[in-house]
């Protein structure tokens, strides 16, 4: 199976993230203050892009997920949610526009209904508004991933010192050899290059390519094929996949089959196996990252800082994202890459 677009797969995981927390009960204080604020906002600015391209619907999600990550009450991931929130800031402003457009169709018809009526009696009266801007096409014929184009690795790394963002893709198929066990290496999706040589289906994001006290670290995406989820998702989340016809399925352990619509995403891997499964160099760059520090100081079994996005199509493949501390996410770049 060959990979198609392997940089937007990492966009799942910000797409996850601002439709984790869409439920509330009341009309939130000061929604209204904070939309006057986003309108006002530097059109550059997070809020400003999302709201002027995905509405009111996609700015709302993107307060309710700023709301929860700063809560006095903890929760497992919110660590992770604040992480990827201060993340968003160092996307170029294309990614952000396409990431408000992915994140409108993620959000529930329901709930959009729920959002229109906030609206209506919260913002309507104060005569606040910001038309939301035309829609660009924003999918392609191989289920919808966000058109990213795929970055060039010598200019990004050659311009490294002129931006706080940067990201990197598609290293040797034999180089991955050099940090993934036999079984994840063979389980990375590859492609071929323009030039004709075969790459693997990975992507890692640098959030300050400058220096290494930034907390946010690296992000990186593993693009998996279709035949070898079920086993890495009982090996890493100890998650029963099947796989019938055209559709796949999580197994609950009463027997219960749960169906995705479109896919979903498994969070709170386990921390013994990390090693086992993708290798001794990924586990360092995981339990050495400050989102797995602080998951530990809340004494969570579990870490958030490994993921993995399944769609519900049998012939699809998943999406493994590794929340990785910085310096040892550049110490796997020279592996890959150099």
């Amino acid at each position: 199976m060959e990979a198609s677009q392997p940089n937007a797969a990492l966009s799942a995981a910000y797409v996850d993230s601002l439709v984790t927390h869409l439920d509330f009960t009341n009309t939130p204080k000061g929604l209204a203050k904070a939309y006057q604020d986003a309108l006002k906002a530097e059109e550059t600015s997070t809020e400003r892009i999302l709201l002027a391209n995905g509405g009111f619907s996609v700015w709302f999600a993107y307060f309710l997920t700023k709301r929860a990550a700063k809560s006095a009450t903890h929760f497992d991931g919110q660590a992770a949610c604040s992480q990827m929130l201060e993340a968003l800031d160092e996307i170029s402003i294309e990614n952000r526009t396409l990431l408000a457009h992915k994140v409108q169709e993620a959000i529930p018809t329901t709930t959009q209904a729920k959002f229109q009526d906030v609206f209506d009696k919260t913002i309507k009266p104060i005569g606040a508004e910001l038309t939301p801007r035309k829609r660009r096409r924003t999918t392609d014929d191989n289920g919808g991933q966000l058109t990213i184009p795929a970055p060039n690795p010598v200019a990004l790394v050659n311009n490294a010192h002129m931006s706080s963002h940067f990201e990197l893709g598609n290293p040797p198929v034999l180089r991955i050899a050099t940090v993934f066990p036999r079984f994840v290496a063979g389980a990375i999706a590859i492609m071929k290059s323009d030039e004709g040589a075969w790459t693997a289906a990975i992507t890692m994001s640098f959030l300050d390519a400058s220096s290494f006290g930034n907390k946010l670290g690296c992000m990186m995406s593993l693009q998996i094929t279709s035949n070898k989820i079920e086993r890495l998702a009982s090996e890493l989340f100890d998650a029963h996949i099947e796989a019938t016809g055209e559709h796949r399925y999580l197994v609950l352990p009463n027997g219960l089959r749960v169906i995705p619509s479109p896919d979903f995403t498994l969070r709170g891997c386990r921390r013994h196996v990390i090693s086992q499964s993708l290798g001794q160099d990924i586990e360092k760059a995981v339990k050495t990252s400050q989102a797995f520090k602080e998951e530990a100081e809340q004494g969570n079994p579990l870490t958030e800082c490994v993921t993995m996005t399944i769609s519900h199509r049998a012939e699809d493949g998943a999406v493994i994202n590794l929340s990785l501390d910085e310096k040892e996410g550049v110490r796997i770049r020279r592996k890959l890459y150099e």
